[in-house]
């Protein structure tokens, strides 16, 4: 987000610059474009020095802030058809926004633009002549952004996804679980890992068929997703396999939560489970890898059954 913005403010500044070179309409001084231009450079560069620690909000006045520029460039450029030019800047915040805000905050930046472009023609045409080729200029940029954010929007989903259960997929539960952890580190606070796996799933597929293999694994995410809290993560991992994140949940709390997971299953169908709770300095991958034995202990055991992961710190036999 930082280095799109930082790119975008530098090209704004470039482009501005030689226009100024290149051919065009005499006009007033332009100090105003130069000026403009230097301020775009400079937010370019706290953009990339400052990159690692900014928050959202900021990010946010950083496109109103070039709302303003373009508004402050066009009106101080002298008349309006030798600065006409300078409104198709406006697309870049609104194409900006709607790629890494929501649909309602790109909405929101994308109107105020308009709304700073049709002050300026204002005060610059008072006749009004104006408010066709505003309305269609800006209303295309409306538009265009819409349908970026919409693209975006289901760009993420696919990748985030799974697409046949709708769960999260398993990148997104590892990146779910890293930051997880780093959150229990913090505030000292449990973390439990439950992996999921369907019994005999190759004989149903190799009996019943794929299709009803599919079906009973989205009847089993649609159980499941009503067994667990609103914070919690639940994935389908891979395969047959699905993988619960439970934050500030207790081992016996996350036993609790595998039996009701256990027990969800459709009729004519059970599935093991695997518990591991965070010994509060493994990584990510040790945790997982504690719940998938977990799991597999489960299954030697005679299958649907919940097993619990033996703390990180005991000796295996």
């Amino acid at each position: 987000m930082a280095f799109a913005g930082a790119m975008m403010f530098v090209s704004a500044a470039i482009l501005t610059i030689v226009g100024l070179i290149l051919p065009h309409r005499p006009g007033p001084d332009p100090v105003a474009d130069l000026i403009s231009s230097a301020i775009a450079l400079v937010c370019a560069a706290v953009l990339i020095a400052a990159r690692d620690h900014l928050r959202v909000w900021f990010f946010h006045v950083l496109v109103q802030t070039g709302n303003v520029l373009i508004a402050a460039g066009m009106y101080a450029g002298g008349p309006t058809d030798t600065t006409e030019h300078y409104a198709l800047l406006y697309l870049w915040g609104a194409l900006y926004a709607s790629y890494f805000f929501s649909r309602r905050a790109a909405v929101i930046h994308t109107l105020f633009g308009s709304l700073t472009y049709g002050a300026v023609l204002l005060l610059k045409e008072p006749n009004l002549f104006w408010v066709s080729r505003w309305f269609v200029m800006m209303g295309s940029f409306l538009i265009a952004a819409l349908i970026v954010n919409w693209l975006t929007q289901q760009i993420r989903t696919l990748a985030r996804n799974d697409s046949l259960t709708g769960l999260c997929n398993r990148r997104t539960f590892e990146e779910e679980l890293g930051r997880a952890l780093w959150r229990a580190e913090r505030d000292g606070r449990p973390v439990c890992v439950v992996m999921l796996d369907l019994d005999n799933f190759k004989k149903i597929n190799d009996s019943l068929g794929h299709s009803a293999g599919d079906r009973l694994l989205k009847e089993a995410a649609a159980a499941w997703s009503g067994q667990i809290r609103q914070n919690d993560v639940l994935a389908r991992y891979g395969g047959d396999e699905f993988a619960a994140l439970l934050p500030d949940c207790s081992l016996h709390d996350a036993e609790i939560v595998a039996g009701r997971l256990r027990l969800a299953m459709p009729p004519r169908a059970t599935c093991s489970v695997g518990v591991a709770l965070w010994d509060g300095k493994g990584s990510k991958d040790a945790l997982l890898t504690r719940a998938d034995e977990a799991l597999y202990e489960a299954k030697r055991l005679g299958r649907n059954s919940v097993s619990m992961a033996v703390a990180a710190t005991a000796s295996k036999p």
